[in-house]
């Protein structure tokens, strides 16, 4: 699972680079693209750590039945 979410990442920070070059311009810009880098690193901690998660609704992650 780890390559996979350090792919993931890669192509998010790959991304975010893009979302800033495009709207450095403006005053008001979206995060999403930051968020989706923090949320990927976030998740190849927990696995790196040995903790067994499921991915759950808006960003939500559930472990040992609780939300975090």
């Amino acid at each position: 699972d780890i390559p996979l979410f350090k792919k993931k990442l890669k192509k998010a920070i790959i991304g975010l680079d893009k979302a800033i070059i495009d709207t450095w311009h403006k005053g008001l810009t979206g995060r999403s693209a930051e968020k989706e880098v923090i949320r990927l690193k976030k998740i190849i901690k927990l696995l790196n750590a040995g903790l067994s998660f499921v991915e759950y609704d808006e960003g939500l992650v559930i472990i040992n039945n609780k939300f975090i």
